[in-house]
């Protein structure tokens, strides 16, 4: 991933939370599963293992499920994604 990329992939998970959705909490079997389907929060095209996820919005008061790709969850939990795509990017300048 490229710093453009990663910028435009924030950008996604931002607008995921503006609509007042304060959290993202995988679910406790941690079960995973290959889909083609876009990812929920960042909306990437491209296929990969899902994880189910509850989120709660608090300005609705809803508790909803998502299907969320490996790395949002990731970047949701730790606030960047893992160890090893960060380097990449340190190492593209």
């Amino acid at each position: 991933m490229t710093r453009e990329e990663y910028k435009k992939y924030q950008e996604k998970v931002s607008h995921f939370f503006e609509d007042g959705t304060a959290n993202m909490t995988p679910e406790q079997d941690g079960n995973t599963w290959f889909s083609a389907v876009h990812c929920d929060v960042c909306d990437t095209s491209l296929g990969g293992n899902r994880v189910e996820c509850t989120s709660y919005n608090p300005v609705t008061k809803e508790t909803y499920k998502i299907e969320a790709c490996q790395d949002c969850v990731y970047y949701c939990t730790y606030g960047q994604l893992d160890d090893m795509t960060m380097m990449d990017m340190e190492e593209e300048k």
